[in-house]
């Protein structure tokens, strides 16, 4: 069964609430990932709607704090040509790290596992954390959002994911529950988020992180009638990664960073 990337508008809030993310590769269409030294690893990104993206001036990168519930930089590179150019921090800070394995049914973070019953995992104590991409206009203001897709040997696409883990893990297997995620944020007030109850959850993992960055996807069906979703956890096809921009729900970053 082919595993199609079909997004409704609750899953596209997830993915902006809680993650992401980041990528490169592809010599082909000028996106690379490569490490030049100890100390940095850079991203090279060509954005493919890159033309509605000119008032932006410098793209930085994004963690999430455990730590204080904040979004801060961790680093920044120039727009130019269409695309970025970033070096990453070959380690992460252990305050942007949280645990593989958490209790939260209204958390929504995409690298949290809460049922382990039926899931393999050879480190149960690893942490990951993971990263953002955003345009800021001359004023600092955040004017859009980066993130990367990975496309498959038939052609279909799902979210790729840039994690970091401070020890290698390997995960397989399913879960199956019903439980809570976001659905929207009010956009007039900016301050309500809407959740929805799904009656099924249900998600297969089949990824091996080594210590350091990874890079994996996330693969979804959804079905609003019957008010469920099925998730794949995969390792991302490193040589098919192109990035897109997005302008939604930028009110949170502007509002909830330093």
């Amino acid at each position: 069964m082919k595993i199609i990337h079909k997004k409704p508008i609750w899953l596209t809030a997830i993915t902006t609430l809680s993650f992401i993310v980041v990528i490169m590769f592809t010599p082909t269409s000028c996106n690379k990932y490569e490490n030049f030294d100890d100390d940095r690893i850079y991203i090279n990104a060509k954005v493919e709607n890159a033309p509605e993206y000119n008032d932006v001036v410098e793209v930085i990168v994004m963690g999430y704090k455990v730590y204080g519930s904040v979004y801060t930089e961790l680093a920044r590179g120039k727009w130019k040509d269409g695309g970025f150019k970033i070096a990453l921090p070959k380690n992460l800070d252990s305050n942007y790290l949280r645990p593989l394995i958490i209790d939260d049914k209204i958390s929504g973070h995409l690298t949290s596992i809460i049922d382990t019953s039926t899931v393999i995992i050879n480190n149960k104590n690893v942490k990951i954390g993971n990263i953002t991409f955003w345009g800021v206009n001359k004023r600092r203001n955040v004017v859009a959002s980066f993130r990367p897709i990975a496309i498959n040997e038939d052609g279909n696409s799902s979210d790729a994911v840039f994690s970091y883990a401070d020890a290698d893990v390997t995960i397989s297997g399913y879960t199956e529950r019903e439980g809570i995620i976001h659905v929207d944020i009010d956009e007039q007030l900016r301050t309500q988020i809407h959740y929805l109850w799904l009656n099924n959850i249900s998600t297969t993992y089949a990824v091996e992180w080594n210590e350091g960055w990874n890079i994996w996807s996330i693969s979804s069906i959804s079905n609003n009638q019957e008010r469920s979703v099925s998730m794949k956890w995969s390792m991302a096809p490193a040589n098919e990664i192109k990035w897109y921009g997005s302008k939604g729900d930028l009110w949170m970053i502007n509002t909830n960073r330093k």
